[in-house]
C-alpha cells in the first residue's frame, strides 16, 4: 500500500514541477514588442501634428521682413495655461490650445500684421505636457507623456512591451469621449493589419488584459492541486502512525 501511495506521490510531484518548470521558461517577464518585418506604418494615413495642450511649452520667434535679410524682433517662451491661452508681451493672450504649431504661427502672424508690415514668425515647441496615456494591465503601469503623434505598436514598444500572460487580441482604449476601441495588436504584429494598429490621442486610457487559461487546463490544475493536497496528508499521516 505503502508503495503504491509513494509512487502515486511522486508521479504528482513530478508533473507539478514539470508544469512549474514550463512556466518559468516561458517567463513572466516583458516581451518586446516587435512589428511585421517589412510593414511599419499606414501608407495611406499621414499622422497628424502635435497638438497643443495646456502645460506645454513653446519659444515663439518674431521677425520683420526687410528684403532677403530678415532682422529679429523678439524671442518668448510662453506656457499654455488651463484655458488654452498662451501670454505674449506683444499680442497678449491669444489662443493656442487645440492647435498645431504651424496653425498658431498662422494666427501670430495674422495678429502681428496689425502693427508689422510684413511679419514672420517661428513657433516650437521647447515642452511636452499634455497628452498623456494611462496604461493598466499587463505591461508596465502609468501615466505616459506623448511628444510626437504615436502608433501604438510603437508606444507599447517604448513601454518595454507586454508581459507573457497579456491578450494582444483584446486591449481596450478608452477615448476622452467614452468611445472605446478594441484593438487586436496581434493581428498587427502577425498579419500586418494595418488597421490594428491606430493612432493614440492625448487622454486615451489603454487596459491590457490578462490572456484567459483554456478551460481543460485550468480543471487539469484543479484537479491536481486536490490531488497533491490528499496525497502530501496521506504521506504525513503515514510518516506519524504508519511505523
Amino acid at each position: 500500500m505503502k508503495n503504491v501511495i509513494y509512487g502515486t506521490l511522486f508521479l504528482v510531484i513530478a508533473l507539478s514541477v514539470a508544469c512549474a518548470s514550463g512556466r518559468v521558461q516561458s517567463g513572466e517577464g516583458l516581451l518586446s514588442a516587435a512589428g511585421p518585418s517589412k510593414r511599419s506604418a499606414r501608407p495611406e494615413e499621414i499622422a497628424p501634428e502635435y497638438l497643443l495642450g495646456p502645460g506645454d511649452v513653446i519659444q515663439v520667434t518674431f521677425y520683420e521682413a526687410k528684403g532677403y535679410m530678415p532682422s529679429v524682433k523678439q524671442t518668448e517662451a510662453a506656457t499654455v495655461r488651463q484655458d488654452g491661452m498662451v501670454f505674449l508681451r506683444l499680442l497678449g493672450d491669444i489662443k493656442a490650445a487645440g492647435l498645431t504649431s504651424g496653425q498658431l504661427t498662422n494666427r501670430i502672424e495674422e495678429r502681428l500684421r496689425e502693427y508689422i508690415r510684413n511679419p514672420v514668425v517661428v513657433v516650437e515647441i521647447k515642452e511636452y505636457h499634455s497628452q498623456k496615456v494611462t496604461v493598466f494591465g499587463q505591461a508596465k503601469n502609468g501615466i505616459y507623456t506623448l511628444d510626437h503623434p504615436t502608433y501604438i505598436s510603437e508606444f507599447i514598444a517604448s513601454i518595454g512591451g507586454v508581459g507573457n500572460r497579456a491578450d494582444q487580441t483584446k486591449i481596450k482604449v478608452t477615448r476622452e469621449d467614452n468611445s472605446v476601441v478594441v484593438i487586436n495588436l496581434k493581428g498587427y504584429y502577425e498579419n500586418g493589419d494595418l488597421s490594428q494598429n491606430i493612432l493614440l490621442r492625448g487622454g486615451d486610457q489603454m487596459f491590457i488584459p490578462i490572456k484567459e487559461t483554456p478551460w481543460a487546463w485550468r480543471y487539469f490544475m484543479n484537479w491536481q492541486s486536490v490531488a497533491t493536497g490528499i496525497l502530501l496528508s496521506l504521506s504525513v499521516y503515514l510518516a506519524i502512525f504508519g511505523r
